[in-house]
């Protein structure tokens, strides 16, 4: 879901209910659902809650076509989990979003497990620990629509996802 071309979000309610929509840090706009096709392999209709990102889309095909991914890449196959198997969950997700001229300062979102942290305007250029005040917490396992902040009863949810961040 985006705003882009008089889209209507509201209207079509392509976020499902999701708050947020594209270019925007909470699930509505980077929360995607994903389809594959591979009779005899994948069987039709299986489903998995297996977090990922774009960024293990090259690892994924690398592995599918029996080449070697380039060195250095953030992502990893998620072969493994098409296929029904068990695979280890990264430790968080990471994204950021620099703004858009004059509308909104940069941000920074991160997941891990069932928590999701928001800083939607960064206090410098990276993330710093100044940044622990402004990060809003969901738990997304019971509040997928990230409604409720909880960064108050967890401030040690909020300390390890900046944490996590900062130390990437």
């Amino acid at each position: 879901p985006h705003h882009e071309g008089g889209h209507l979000v509201e209207f079509f309610n392509s976020s499902g209910g999701l708050r947020g929509h594209k270019k925007s840090l909470y699930e509505g706009g980077v929360r995607s659902p994903t389809m594959a096709r591979w009779p005899g392999t994948v069987p039709a209709g299986r489903w998995s809650d297996f977090a990922w990102a774009f960024w293990d889309v090259l690892p994924t095909f690398a592995e599918l076509a029996g080449a070697v991914a380039p060195e250095g890449l953030d992502g990893r196959s998620i072969v493994p989990t098409l296929l029904g198997r068990e695979q280890p969950r990264s430790d968080f997700l990471y994204w950021t979003w620099p703004g858009i001229r004059g509308r909104a300062g940069s941000g920074f979102a991160v997941r891990s497990g069932r928590w999701k942290g928001i800083v939607p305007r960064c206090t410098a250029a990276r993330p710093s620990a100044a940044d622990k005040a402004e990060m809003m917490l969901y738990d997304l396992d019971t509040d997928p629509f990230e409604v409720v902040d909880v960064a108050a009863q967890h401030p040690e949810t909020v300390s390890e996802l900046l944490h996590g961040v900062m130390s990437h």
